[in-house]
């Protein structure tokens, strides 16, 4: 989340056009080190200083996934919750019985909008913001469109953030998004009317979009390239663990105003740790501030109980890039035809990530117990999908995920009992693993020199497909058939899995530098399986040569 979940696509737009690299002669003339060499050599790539910056820095996605997924719960459907009585003795009274006691969600909202507002009242108003305001038959369209504008708000929020990361540092950006997100967040159980809900729910969108990509850039800078790889996937397990939590707490608060003072206290709360975390030394070395990246070098060696490097750091060099951009991609003919895939696969896994999750009110079972186990499928999804890809390889592993994904939703939508529930696990396992893996194959599909410009335009398509997920709901809730919204994601999600299957495989290749070299025949870098992404084939920048699914994937989790 993904997709998100926001991204290194954030991160690459921020940087289009531009290498950073530390100066191999000038370093060598006047006998400097890089910080990955300092890590490597004297410091420590992963010890104790590192785990517990990294961690803490890390933990900002269980308030992310709060603030994101709360939607599941404040905005419960009460019709298909069943969170009404009928009036005794009222006219309507046997319509009323059937509309209740019917378990298709579709046919319950058809029969219950025939009612008049003398045959029922509600038993839970002031769990859900649909019951409260009575968001339902000619306002049933409010409980989507709210979050829509979550995920506008995300949209502007991450490139926002992202850019206040590159030029105010990923400590200030993080309290920025994470102080904008928390009081839009507890502001929102405050609200007095829908419109003003609807806008404290934006702003959070805007503040949740920074949060995470910012937290996770500063964890990852802490450690050494070895390490990078796996602690990027490592990153996708502290928002699983947040969805976990939120079926829990909303369970033990069901109060929609309670929850949502809850979910935005605990990134406030959060934010009382920022003291004791240091800001990134690579940041600090790329604006000039060589003693504070050294301090902070210094400072993680203490923590290791290491030492630092006899040498002292080496600049870093920005060197302008070679004005290649969209407009070439749009005239290679190659590149043109990758890119169109992309674009889709991207729109398509952030519309059935965050669907199955909006649609879990319409599956058999409890809600709470529903969402519990699809943060636990996702957990899965992560391990057998970061085993598979660099076994049989980018295209077949998440051309998988999204057929999987695809089929299963297709599948449950035209099935009923417990069987849609589990078709509906299996497809989040497909999804997860599909927006967590998304980003590592287009960012070798494409050429370096264009890379930033295609990464960046995949990245916004993920979040117009955040954005469009809600209105495909409203279309189904508003044709009285729900799963509707599944069969529509499942095709697309199986055909953007049809079309991934026409791409060339990644795994092992070089990636390409330049326009010319893509159509070239491949060329194969030896790496170990497990070594792939982690340092090695690297070029002096730290742009991976060869990369792994653990080096992109968690840049991805704003999850948009």
């Amino acid at each position: 989340g993904v997709g998100v979940r926001t991204s290194a696509a954030d991160t690459m737009e921020a940087g289009a056009g531009a290498t950073l690299t530390s100066s191999p002669l000038r370093a060598a003339a006047r006998e400097e080190i890089s910080i990955d060499a300092a890590l490597q050599s004297t410091v420590g790539e992963f010890g104790r200083g590192q785990q517990l910056f990294y961690g803490m820095a890390q933990l900002i996605w269980l308030p992310a996934a709060l603030l994101t997924l709360l939607m599941v719960f404040t905005n419960l459907d009460p019709l298909g919750q069943g969170w009404y009585l009928c009036v005794p003795g009222h006219e309507q009274a046997e319509l009323c019985a059937s509309a209740l006691n019917t378990t298709d969600t579709g046919e319950a909202s058809l029969l219950f909008c025939q009612l008049s507002e003398e045959a029922w009242e509600w038993t839970r108003r002031a769990d859900s913001i649909v019951s409260e305001w009575n968001l339902v038959c000619g306002e049933a369209w409010k409980q989507q469109a709210v979050n829509t504008g979550f995920f506008f708000g995300f949209l502007l929020g991450a490139g926002f953030f992202g850019w206040l990361s590159d030029y105010a540092g990923r400590k200030k950006a993080i309290i920025a998004s994470g102080a904008a997100a928390g009081c839009a967040g507890m502001l929102c159980g405050t609200a007095g009317g829908y419109w003003t809900f609807f806008l404290f729910r934006a702003v959070t969108g805007f503040g949740v979009g920074g949060i995470g990509m910012a937290g996770y850039v500063l964890g990852c800078e802490f450690v050494g390239p070895s390490w990078r790889g796996l602690l990027g996937v490592a990153a996708q397990y502290f928002f699983a663990a947040g969805c976990m939590i939120l079926p829990i707490l909303a369970y033990k608060v069901p109060n929609w105003r309670m929850l949502s003072l809850l979910s935005g206290g605990s990134v406030l709360l959060y934010l009382m740790m920022m003291p004791y975390i240091p800001e990134s030394p690579r940041w600090q070395l790329i604006q000039g501030r060589k003693g504070e990246a050294t301090a902070t070098l210094a400072a993680i060696a203490s923590y290791n109980r290491t030492r630092m490097p006899d040498l002292p750091l080496a600049d870093v060099v920005v060197t302008s890039g070679t004005g290649a951009g969209m407009g070439d991609v749009l005239a290679h003919p190659v590149l043109r035809g990758r890119f169109a895939v992309q674009i889709f696969a991207w729109f398509s896994v952030c519309c059935t990530y965050y669907g199955i999750s909006l649609m879990t009110a319409d599956l058999p079972g409890s809600v709470y117990t529903t969402n519990a186990m699809m943060a636990a499928v996702e957990v899965a999804a992560y391990l057998v999908s970061s085993l598979l890809v660099d076994r049989i390889g980018r295209r077949w592993t998440i051309a998988g995920a999204y057929l999987l994904a695809g089929t299963s939703l297709i599948l449950s939508a035209i099935t009923a009992g417990p069987a849609r529930l589990w078709l509906a696990l299996a497809a989040k396992c497909g999804a997860a693993a599909a927006f967590a893996l998304i980003l590592l194959y287009a960012a070798e599909l494409f050429p370096t020199v264009v890379r930033s410009a295609c990464i960046g335009a995949c990245s916004q398509a993920a979040r117009l497909g955040g954005m469009a997920t809600p209105v495909i709901i409203m279309i189904a809730q508003a044709m009285h058939f729900p799963l509707l919204a599944f069969l529509v994601l499942g095709i697309s999600s199986t055909a953007a899995g049809l079309l991934l299957l026409t791409q060339p495989e990644t795994l092992g290749e070089v990636l390409p530098e330049t326009l010319n070299d893509v159509g070239a025949p491949p060329r194969a870098q030896e790496l170990k399986p497990w070594r792939r992404g982690s340092g090695e084939g690297m070029e002096e920048g730290g742009a991976p040569l060869t990369s792994s699914p653990s080096y992109f994937a968690g840049f991805m989790r704003g999850r948009g």
